[in-house]
C-alpha cells in the first residue's frame, strides 16, 4: 500500500468513528486563530508527540509504515511516511503561520528567498534544495490522530508547485496548498505559541522539541527523563547518555530566555521554569 492508499485509509477511518460526534467539518473552520507575527501557532497534540522527533540531522531517516508514534496518554498518532524531524516541523510552522489571515483552503505563496529568511536558514543553492526536499517529504505523508471523541486522517500537504510543468524551470514564486483537515487540531487540541526568534536561534534538535513541548503547558509540571526521551523520539538507549544530551539542550533553553531555570532531581526528573513573557 502506497502512501496515498494508506492516506484515503486513514481518512476513511476517521469519517466512520465520527459520523456520530458533533464536530464541525473542516468546512466550517476556515481560518486560524490570529498570533502575533513573533510567534508561530501549533496544534498541542502533534507538539506534545514524536511525529517530528529530535534525532540528529545527519542520521539515515527511515521509512515507515503505519508508526505508532509516541504521545501524550489521551493521544493515538499513525504515521505513514517518511521520517519527519525538526526541521521538517520548522518548514511546516512557517506554512501554517503564512495562512493566518486567509482561509485555509487557499494557497499560499512565497519565494524561496524570503521564506529561507524567515525560517533563518542560509540564502544558498544546498539550502534551496533543501527546502524542496521538505515540503515533498510533507506532501507524502499519512497521518492518523485520534483523540477522545475526535479524529483526523489526512496528509500535511496537498499539493507543491516550484517548477513550470513543461520546461522544469524553477518558477520565482512557489505554491503550498496545505491539507484543510489540519486546521481542525488547532480548535480540538488547542494549540501553542512557539516565539519564533528563540525557536531559530536553537541549534540542537532536541532543545527544538522541548520548547514546543514546554511552549503547551503554561506551567510545567516535573517530568521524568525517559518520558521526554520517549516522547522526543530518541533511540538513545543509555539513560545516562541521553542524560547529557538533555541537559545541552536545556542549556541552549536558558542561554536564548527560553527557561529560566531547571534542574534534573535525583529521582530521574526535569524541573523547569519558564520565562514570563516567552511569546513576545
Amino acid at each position: 500500500m502506497d502512501v496515498l492508499e494508506k492516506v484515503k485509509e486513514l481518512e476513511e477511518k476517521a469519517l466512520t468513528k465520527t459520523k456520530s460526534k458533533k464536530v464541525a467539518p473542516a468546512a466550517e473552520i476556515i481560518q486560524l486563530p490570529i498570533w502575533i507575527e513573533t510567534t508561530r501557532g501549533f496544534p498541542n497534540v502533534i507538539a506534545r508527540s514524536a511525529l517530528f522527533n529530535a534525532r540528529r540531522p545527519n542520521t539515515p531517516r527511515e521509512m515507515v509504515k503505519n508508526l505508532s508514534v509516541s504521545s501524550v496518554a489521551n493521544a493515538n498518532i499513525r504515521y505513514t511516511g517518511e521520517e519527519l524531524r525538526q526541521d521538517d516541523e520548522t518548514v511546516l510552522m512557517q506554512l501554517i503561520h503564512l495562512t493566518q489571515h486567509q482561509s485555509f483552503f487557499d494557497s499560499v505563496q512565497f519565494t524561496p528567498y524570503s521564506f529561507l529568511s524567515s525560517i533563518r536558514w542560509a540564502t544558498n543553492g544546498q539550502n534551496y534544495n533543501k527546502l524542496i526536499t521538505v515540503i515533498e517529504r510533507l506532501t507524502a505523508t499519512g497521518i492518523f490522530i485520534g483523540l477522545t471523541g475526535f479524529n483526523v486522517g489526512t496528509s500535511l500537504i496537498r499539493r507543491f508547485v516550484y517548477q513550470d510543468e513543461l520546461t522544469e524551470e524553477r518558477l520565482s514564486i512557489w505554491t503550498v496548498w496545505l491539507e484543510p483537515e489540519i486546521i481542525k487540531l488547532f480548535q480540538s487540541s488547542g494549540y501553542c505559541r512557539i516565539a519564533w526568534a528563540q525557536r531559530t536561534a536553537l541549534k540542537k534538535p532536541l532543545a527544538q522539541w522541548l520548547q514546543a513541548y514546554y511552549a503547551t503547558h503554561k506551567d510545567p509540571y516535573p517530568v521524568k527523563i525517559e518520558t521526554i526521551r520517549d516522547l522526543s523520539g530518541s533511540k538513545t538507549a543509555a539513560l545516562k547518555s541521553f542524560r547529557e544530551t538533555l541537559k545541552k539542550a536545556l542549556d541552549e533553553l536558558v542561554k536564548v530566555e527560553f527557561l529560566k531555570s531547571y534542574l534534573l532531581d535525583k529521582k530521574g526528573r526535569v524541573h523547569v521554569k519558564r520565562n514570563g513573557k516567552i511569546n513576545t
